[in-house]
């Protein structure tokens, strides 16, 4: 069971959604699965993914259920211990979800942030 689960909703954000996928695979703690959940996109941003590793699955929905629906079908299939949101649009530093971790640790009466 990996120590977090992150969730990529994703709907026609073109090459953003690749390097945002590349800056979560170059994670420093490596003890994560992806679920990219696509929004019925249009624009091939897909299809532009690279090659990611088993930690990352696509979800292709083939509508727009909307961000909310999108983020809960990716919780649905969630087995980590915490569950991170990571915009298509955002990169993540290397050290993101070490840190994200480490303030867990320094909180533990905190369930969400």
């Amino acid at each position: 069971m990996p120590k977090v689960s992150v969730i990529i909703v994703n709907y026609n954000a073109g090459d953003w959604l690749a390097r945002s996928a590349q800056s979560l695979a170059a994670q420093t703690m490596a003890d994560f699965e992806c679920f990219i959940i696509d929004n019925g996109s249009t624009d091939g941003s897909i299809a532009a993914l690279p090659d990611l590793d088993d930690r990352f699955k696509v979800i292709e929905l083939g509508e727009n259920t909307g961000f909310a629906t999108a983020n809960n079908i990716g919780a649905a299939k969630a087995s980590g211990d915490w569950i991170a949101l990571l915009n298509p649009d955002a990169f993540a530093r290397p050290d993101w979800l070490e840190t994200l971790l480490a303030e867990t640790a320094r909180a533990p009466k905190i369930t969400m942030g």
